[in-house]
């Protein structure tokens, strides 16, 4: 049975449909930082009679851009997701199934710790682990390197807090276990080690993006993990 759509009017209905599913446009990001969220329509099934009505699949891909997007190095955050609906022949939605998230290229790097001397035949002094030297010049550049990974730990945390919540809204009765995965992605990553030498400087950071991502998903703070 053919189905009453042109191609057109069905594109049109699934980008009306996506755009009520998503927040799209410019938004502010974690901590303040503005970012874009935009979409690109990557398929849609022939309509299949179901019923009374048409039920329509199709794929879109979320695109996520911030401020600090730079082509290679940093792309923008892409979300594939798959979604069915159900509509009656004048094109209006009768129903939705749930969108599911199918793919995605967030893959955070997180650049290595320096090396520390193992405690067996170290001939460095215990009171130099604490500084991160120059090995050409010399000279103490602990604060630098501090200052560059905390940067680099709090675009990570944003990251991480973006992609929880993306997921949280497509698959919301997941949320618990969205948030207890972030929530220990960040104490992974910003926690022990994740400054090398100067550990200690990144646990207040640590605490906040927690709280952050607490506060984006909606979690009360009685079920706050601790």
């Amino acid at each position: 049975m053919t189905h009453p759509f042109s191609e057109k009017r069905l594109q049109e209905i699934i980008e009306a449909q996506i755009a009520e599913d998503e927040k799209l446009g410019s938004q502010p990001g974690g901590s303040g930082h503005l970012g874009d969220v935009g979409f690109v329509l990557d398929g849609i099934d022939e309509p299949v009679r179901r019923g009374g009505g048409w039920e329509v699949t199709y794929r879109y891909t979320l695109i996520v851009t911030t401020e600090f997007t730079i082509y290679p190095d940093n792309p923008p955050y892409e979300y594939g997701h798959e979604k069915t609906i159900t509509l009656d022949d004048e094109g209006e939605v009768v129903s939705e199934g749930e969108r599911r998230l199918v793919s995605t290229n967030w893959e955070p790097e997180v650049p290595p710790d320096l090396p520390v001397a193992e405690d067996e035949g170290c001939e460095t002094p215990r009171d130099m682990i604490q500084m991160v030297i120059d090995p050409e010049t010399g000279r103490d550049i602990t604060s630098e390197h501090i200052s560059k990974r905390l940067k680099e730990l709090e675009l990570l945390a944003d990251g991480i807090i973006r992609r929880a919540l993306v997921e949280a809204e497509a698959a919301p009765g997941r949320l618990r276990e969205i948030y207890e995965a972030a929530h220990w992605e960040i104490y992974e990553r910003l926690g022990v080690g994740s400054i090398g030498p100067a550990t200690a400087a990144a646990g207040p950071l640590m605490m906040d993006k927690q709280w952050e991502l607490a506060e984006a998903l909606g979690i009360e703070e009685s079920e706050r993990a601790l």
